[in-house]
């Protein structure tokens, strides 16, 4: 009886030596934040909606975008001009 369980008792070491270093691996590595790298503006998608909003200052949808772009309160009292329902 004692010969089988040597090769059970070994499996059962070599199982938890893997969860344990799979684990630690788990644990020790730093998360990635979501809209860690989007955070500086690309000035290129700001040019896009000044454009377009100088051809359609009406399209409330684009002040709300470039807003949240830049951050500008110019650009969202344009918006609460064009909707101030939605607000």
């Amino acid at each position: 009886m004692r010969p089988r369980l040597a090769p059970f008792l070994s499996f059962l070491l070599l199982i938890l030596v893997l969860l344990t270093t799979l684990n630690l691996s788990t644990y020790l590595t730093v998360p990635k934040v979501l809209g860690l790298v989007a955070t500086t503006v690309n000035q290129t998608e700001v040019d896009y909606w000044q454009n377009f909003l100088n051809q359609n200052p009406g399209y409330f949808p684009g002040w709300l975008e470039i807003y949240r772009l830049t951050n500008n309160l110019e650009y969202l009292n344009k918006a609460k001009v064009i909707n101030p329902n939605y607000f």
